[in-house]
Parts: structure tokens; C-alpha cells; sequence
């Protein structure tokens, strides 16, 4: 009797032994991880390696009657469908990598499922992969493909961008400056380059990896407003002359028959500097050359002979890093004041016979007057220089 009860119990441990003989699968050894890409846009994609799995377990693994297999899988293995049932996982990160970025493929899978209707027991663990060999991309920086072309005069000059566009990634980039107007030499203007389409694409259609950023671009070569008569060359003042006294014959071409012109003499210039700069202003320095004149009118009984003055001004003169002086002599001011003179005329046949008539110059009469016109009416606008010697 008693041998009896110890084989029952022997046929009783076996049956447990067979009933508790699950296939252990090891999971990690079937996957492999694969970066590729450049370095700072490095793409990570896992793969499993079911052929080998199927190698391995397709005599161990089999499937509980008890498990209801969906209609899609009908025609898988049971390998396959205890993988579509229980195992899956993902990356912590899968784009945009750099080499030295540490990644993880965590699993997820559904062990008491795959106990129970695939007596399998699965062993697992986070797979930890560090990013390495990824080639460095040719970048793309915008800003070197860029200059400021500056206009205008310190301290009111202006700056544009001038965009080399030979290349063709250019016109994907929009590059602003901080600031654009009221510049000085040695001023910083700050660039900014954005890309106006995603990087991702700009990647695909040139294979160059696109920076975005500032550079400093230091104020240079813009010319300065001269201040004084002293920083005018002679070789300057000598054009402006010229050009003064053209403008004197030319007026004087005109006149009536009665009217001669005796001589022009140069007496000397007011130079005029505005108190503030502006961009808008028709001046913001000038300088006024200062003439006399003398003529006669053909008169009755004696010449009447007349004096006066008379002004041409240059605005806006400026003066290079170098120290050469430009102005523009067709752009100029001059006298819009006028006076008249009284001459007689003959009547008729006979003396004692004449008329009184009145001929018109351009000019002041008087000095004093001219500069009183001239000068003194603007002197709240501007600072000023007389340097006229009657």
C-alpha cells in the first residue's frame, strides 16, 4: 500500500513538472537598433528579427486552444502571432540625433498574456544604444552669402541688405537688421538670418544643413558732413566758383540791350551748418558764395551805374574717410531777391525829352541786405560762418 501512494505522488510531480514547462524566450538578442543620417538630424529605427525567432521557437512555442485568434492572423505562425499578441516597444527618441545622444528601446509587452495561452515566459530588458558615426553635414550660413550697402551721410545714413543670390538656397532664408537708419561710422548693425521653410526640407532639396543666427556688421566707409570752410579744398572751392559765376553770366546773357555787365568779383562766402541733422531736410550744410557786381544802363543824359550782390549756395557738401570733398555744383541755391534801378529814355527828337523807366536785377542792393535775407532769418535753424570782406 504504501509503495502504491509513493508512485501515485511521483505521477502527480511529473504531471506538475510538465504543466509548469514554459518556454522561456529572451527578447533582447532578437533586436537591432540602426542609426543613420547626419550627425544633428541622425534618423533611429529597431527592427526584430523574426526569422531568427521563428528559428528558434517555432518547436516551442504553441498555442492554448483556449485563445481566440483574430481573423487576421489566421495565417501566421504561432511565433508571429504570440509577437502581434504580447511583444512590441518603442524608441525614447527616433529623430534629430547627434553622436553621443544616448537612446532606449523600452519594451511593452504583455507577459501574463503570453503565460497563459503560449506558455511562454518573456525575458526582457531596456536595450540602451549611444549614437555614434553619423557624418557631420556641410552646412549652409546665410550670413556669408550677405552685405550692407550703406547710403547717406553720418550720422543719418541708411543700410540695406544686398543678398548674393548665385545661391539659390538664398531666397528660402529672410535676413532683417536691427537697425537700418540714423548710422554713424563704427555703429553695429546686427543681421538675423530665418529660414522660412522646414528644415527638414531644406535638407532634402540641397543636402546642406541650413544655419540660422546674427552676425555683427561694423558701420564703415559712410562720409561725413563737413562742418567748416577749413576742411573744403581749394580744388573744391574752385569748381564751386566756376560754376557760381557761370550761373552769374548766364543770368546776365539776358538782360536788355541797355543793361552791361562790368564785372564780377568774388567777395568771400557764408557757410551755414543746421543745428540737427535730417534725413529730410534740403540742406544740412551749404555753402554760399558771396558776389559783387557792377553794371551799367544806357540812360538819357549819363550811365547809371549799379552795384550789388549776389549769392550762389551749394548745399549738402560732405567729405570721404579720406578726406576728399564731394559736392554736386548742379545742385545749387541762388538769389531769388530782386531790386530796381531807375534810367531815363528818350521820348522823342530833342533834348529835355525823356521817359523815367525801372530795370529789375536779381540780387540784394545792399550787403547787409543779403545777409539779412540770406542768413540771418534761418539763424535759429543753423550754425554759421561769415567770412564775407566787403
Amino acid at each position: 500500500m504504501k509503495r502504491r501512494i509513493i508512485m501515485i505522488l511521483a505521477i502527480i510531480a511529473v504531471m506538475m513538472l510538465a504543466g509548469c514547462g514554459t518556454t522561456q524566450i529572451d527578447l533582447n538578442k532578437y533586436i537591432s537598433i540602426e542609426v543613420n543620417g547626419y550627425n544633428s538630424m541622425g534618423v533611429a529605427t529597431y527592427s526584430f528579427d523574426m526569422d531568427a525567432f521563428e528559428k528558434d521557437y517555432a518547436d516551442k512555442v504553441t498555442i492554448d486552444k483556449s485563445f481566440n485568434i483574430p481573423k487576421k492572423m489566421e495565417d501566421l505562425s504561432d511565433c508571429e502571432i504570440l509577437f502581434a499578441s504580447c511583444i512590441s516597444g518603442k524608441l525614447s527618441k527616433s529623430d534629430k540625433l547627434d553622436n553621443g545622444d544616448k537612446i532606449t528601446y523600452k519594451w511593452k509587452c504583455s507577459d501574463d498574456k503570453a503565460k497563459e495561452y503560449f506558455n511562454s515566459e518573456l525575458i526582457y530588458s531596456d536595450i540602451e544604444y549611444e549614437v555614434k558615426g553619423l557624418t557631420e553635414m556641410k552646412k549652409f550660413n546665410p550670413l556669408e552669402h550677405v552685405s550692407i550697402e550703406y547710403t547717406g551721410v553720418e550720422p543719418i545714413a541708411e543700410a540695406t541688405v544686398k543678398i548674393d543670390n548665385t545661391y539659390p538656397e538664398m531666397k528660402y532664408f529672410l535676413v532683417t537688421l536691427d537697425k537700418t537708419s540714423g548710422l554713424s561710422n563704427n555703429d553695429i548693425v546686427v543681421a538675423n538670418a530665418s529660414l522660412l521653410i522646414e528644415k527638414e526640407e531644406f535638407i532634402e532639396k540641397y543636402d546642406n544643413l541650413p544655419e540660422t543666427g546674427e552676425k555683427q556688421f561694423t558701420v564703415s566707409g559712410i562720409p561725413t558732413y563737413v562742418e567748416g570752410t577749413t576742411e573744403i579744398d581749394g580744388d573744391t572751392l574752385s569748381m564751386m566758383k566756376k560754376q557760381a559765376e557761370d550761373i552769374i553770366n548766364s543770368k546776365t546773357a539776358s538782360w536788355m540791350s541797355i543793361s552791361h555787365l562790368d564785372s564780377i568779383e568774388y567777395i568771400g562766402n557764408y557757410f551755414i551748418l543746421l543745428k540737427q541733422y535730417n534725413l529730410e531736410a534740403k540742406h544740412n550744410n551749404e555753402l554760399d558764395l558771396v558776389y559783387r557786381i557792377n553794371a551799367h544802363l544806357d540812360s538819357y543824359d549819363t550811365p547809371v551805374y549799379v552795384t550789388y550782390y549776389y549769392v550762389v549756395g551749394f548745399p549738402n557738401i560732405t567729405k570721404n574717410v579720406d578726406g576728399t570733398v564731394n559736392v554736386d555744383v548742379y545742385k545749387y541755391y541762388d538769389t531769388k531777391s530782386t531790386f530796381s534801378v531807375s534810367y531815363k529814355i528818350n521820348r522823342k527828337t530833342g533834348l529835355g525829352y525823356y521817359v523815367e523807366k525801372e530795370a529789375y536785377f536779381d540780387g540784394y542792393s545792399q550787403l547787409e541786405e543779403l545777409k539779412k535775407g540770406w542768413l540771418i532769418s534761418n539763424m535759429e535753424k543753423f550754425f554759421y560762418e561769415d567770412n564775407v570782406v566787403e
